[in-house]
């Protein structure tokens, strides 16, 4: 689909040099671009997501499995 944007005239400059050095087209590397943050929001909704469910959740700690841990942790060399 053609869409028209409009980007600072620095950040154009800088994109045409790096479509060049890819050898890609300017298209090209805008919609790599944009893919790549749209997954990297993606990410980051994920994240705020589980964030928010841990918050609210309050953590259990199988007694077995503290006592384990903290043992291995006096064993272990730092």
């Amino acid at each position: 689909m053609k869409t028209a944007v409009s980007v600072p005239n620095e950040l154009f400059e800088e994109a045409e040099i790096v479509a060049k050095s890819m050898n890609v087209s300017r298209s090209q590397l805008y919609a790599k671009a944009l893919a790549a943050f749209l997954a990297a929001q993606n990410g980051a909704a994920i994240t705020r997501t589980l964030n928010e469910y841990y918050n609210a959740t309050p953590a259990v700690i199988d007694e077995g499995f503290k006592r384990v841990a903290l043992k291995r942790l006096k064993e272990t060399e730092w």
